[in-house]
């Protein structure tokens, strides 16, 4: 009886061990076969489509790329066109703010430093000696054991700094309090005598070198204080002060509908 039985357990292990083996070859086969068709697939038929999309992406993106370049390029050329002539107008403006004052540079105005007092200081007379720009040159001992002196350049004007840049250097051996438009240095020279004699061969190309483009903004003021008038620029105008002083359109005076005070006179301005 269990001679039966066993029999009829191996019979049946050996053919399930046949059938899995069968199976198993199966298997092989099947995976060997999805394997090559998604090999296939993937790098002979996705890939290659994939690549050519990626290819008229980058196309595309490149050309849009190109285009957005071309266009901003082209705003910005309209923007800087059409600001010229606020531009102008702005400019204008500055020049109709200005007020004529009397200008000099005083000999006391120029000061040695405190571990200077007492060393050599001459006042020399005017580079430039104009209504809206004045300019005195100064010889001053400087304190350096060589090239103890120095000359400089002194200037006063009415115009400010966004209309007219003049020099301000550092090293100078005075002080003024920042009083000044143009304060610097022009050179060292071992004596008094030595900066004259320098400044004598070089009194005419000194000036043009120390006025910047004062000469070309005085004819602009002067063309614009002669043809216009404020309120030619009605429109434009946000308050105006009895001084004379106003505010524009193109001022940032924070939040409108508050009491606006004249920056030169202190006194509250009207409303336009």
């Amino acid at each position: 009886m269990n001679m039966n039985a066993a029999s009829k357990l191996t019979k049946e292990a050996l053919e399930h061990e046949k059938q899995i083996s069968a199976l198993t070859k199966t298997g092989e086969e099947s995976a060997t076969k999805y394997r090559d068709e998604i090999y296939r697939l993937r790098y002979g038929v996705y890939e290659p489509q994939l690549g050519e999309i990626r290819r008229q992406m980058d196309e595309a993106l490149r050309a849009l790329e190109a285009q957005q370049k071309v266009d901003q390029e082209h705003l910005r050329a309209e923007v800087i066109r059409l600001k010229q002539a606020i531009d102008k107008v702005q400019r204008i403006l500055l020049f109709l703010r200005l007020k004529p004052r009397a200008l000099a540079v005083e000999d006391d105005a120029v000061k040695t430093y405190k571990q200077d007092q007492g060393k050599y200081k001459e006042a020399l007379p005017y580079l430039l000696d104009d209504d809206y720009l004045k300019i005195k040159l100064f010889i001053v001992e400087n304190g350096k054991p060589k090239n103890k002196y120095s000359l400089c350049a002194v200037g006063d004007t009415i115009f400010p700094e966004n209309l007219l840049r003049l020099r301000r250097g550092y090293g100078c051996p005075f002080y003024t309090g920042n009083m000044f438009s143009l304060e610097t240095l022009v050179r060292d020279g071992a004596s008094v005598q030595e900066l004259k004699t320098w400044l004598a061969k070089n009194y005419f190309t000194l000036q043009p070198d120390l006025t910047g483009d004062y000469f070309i903004v005085k004819l602009e003021y002067l063309a614009a204080v002669q043809d216009y008038k404020v309120m030619d620029f009605g429109p434009l105008l946000l308050a105006t002060c009895e001084c004379g002083f106003f505010h524009t359109i193109f001022d940032d005076l924070g939040r409108r509908g508050e009491v606006i005070t004249c920056p030169k006179c202190a006194q509250t301005m009207k409303e336009v």
